[in-house]
């Protein structure tokens, strides 16, 4: 019941004070709700045990009959079974998102990670409910391990090595903080998988993860600390975190620099407030146009779209656009505006390298 309650304020504070929109926050949740799946499964499957085994005649569950007592304790295990051993897997995900190597693999390389989840799902749902050869209840009511179970151990290790070397390979680009709480919540999951698999009576698996996610939790940026009070997309101290990660996974990407250059003089005769109005519009245009992902305030009138994989192919279309929106007047409270921009492609890492020249091209 602990974790619980640790689970619905992780998901609470995701999903009120974060930034859900984010790829990674969507992952993150996808492994709460997940944990809190098999959490109340777990103490379900628990509690129904618990009755059934009881030999007072009032309750409920005594007057059962023993098939379908089975049913009620396979329903909860399988609700928990499942999620549960899915979890490491998003984990894995998770963190190819966090050190930036999701933006330079391949198709081919979720593929081939996706196998022991694919294992896991085959073994749970098609070959466990046949042959019961990862886990069963006896008639007795007895909760057995089988010899497939194994099985469901190495796929969760496998996950969690692979998220260790990527980790490992790729913390240069990871703010200190944010590394510390992820090794500490990795070495949480693997002593509550120990525990689990020596001491499979003692429910402390599910207690135990709850305290690694809230530890990821706090290492989550709020919504006030990455995105621009004014334009309402990713602001400057983001793009540059942005792209150090991904220089640090070496991805190959595109940045387009966006700078209005009288932005001074407009602010100097119509008035701060009527340009961040007007910054505001140019920025929701940015995302109607290249998706609110993409979209960066650098400050000072200069915006960046940051573009991975297919999206590169995009960045003519998205100069054209750029050039067409602001080849005419604009009109913002009834005030035609001639708005000067200057455009500048970076081709990461091919003509520059380097946070530092990137922020000197930028500003």
């Amino acid at each position: 019941l602990c974790a619980l309650f640790i689970y619905l304020f992780i998901g609470y504070q995701l999903i009120t004070k974060k930034s859900p929109n984010q790829r990674q926050n969507v992952i993150f949740l996808i492994l709460v709700v997940l944990a809190l799946v098999a959490n109340i499964a777990d103490v379900l499957n628990a509690h129904f045990l618990n009755l059934i085994t009881q030999n007072d005649t009032q309750r409920i569950f005594s007057l059962m009959a023993p098939g379908t007592k089975k049913l009620w304790l396979n329903v909860t295990i399988y609700l928990y079974m499942l999620p549960h051993n899915i979890l490491p897997f998003f984990f894995f995900l998770y963190i190819t998102e966090i050190t930036g190597i999701s933006f330079k693999n391949s198709k081919l390389f979720y593929s081939i990670a996706s196998i022991p989840a694919l294992l896991i799902l085959l073994t749970i749902l098609v070959i466990n409910p046949i042959s019961h050869a990862a886990f069963s209840f006896s008639d007795g009511l007895v909760y057995h391990r089988g010899s497939l179970m194994n099985l469901l151990y190495v796929c969760s290790f496998i996950y969690l090595f692979a998220s260790t070397f990527y980790l490992f390979s790729f913390k240069k680009g990871i703010p200190i903080a944010k590394f510390a709480g992820i090794m500490f919540c990795m070495f949480l999951t693997i002593m509550s998988i120990i525990i689990q698999f020596l001491l499979p009576y003692f429910l402390l698996e599910m207690l135990i993860q709850s305290f690694g996610l809230l530890c990821l939790l706090v290492n989550i940026e709020n919504e006030n600390e990455i995105y621009n009070p004014v334009t309402k997309v990713y602001n400057k101290n983001f793009f540059m975190s942005k792209t150090k990660t991904s220089i640090e996974a070496q991805a190959n990407f595109r940045i387009v620099v966006i700078k209005i250059l009288n932005l001074i003089y407009y602010n100097s005769i119509l008035g701060t407030e009527f340009v961040n109005r007007m910054l505001l519009d140019i920025a929701n245009w940015l995302i109607l146009t290249v998706g609110k992902e993409s979209v960066y305030d650098c400050d000072g009138g200069n915006f960046s779209i940051i573009l991975y994989g297919k999206d590169v192919e995009k960045v003519q279309d998205i100069e054209k656009a750029i050039y067409n929106k602001f080849s005419t007047n604009l009109v913002y409270d009834k005030i035609d505006l001639s708005i000067n921009v200057k455009l500048c492609v970076l081709d990461v890492p091919k003509t520059v390298n380097s946070v530092d020249t990137i922020l000197s091209i930028v500003n």
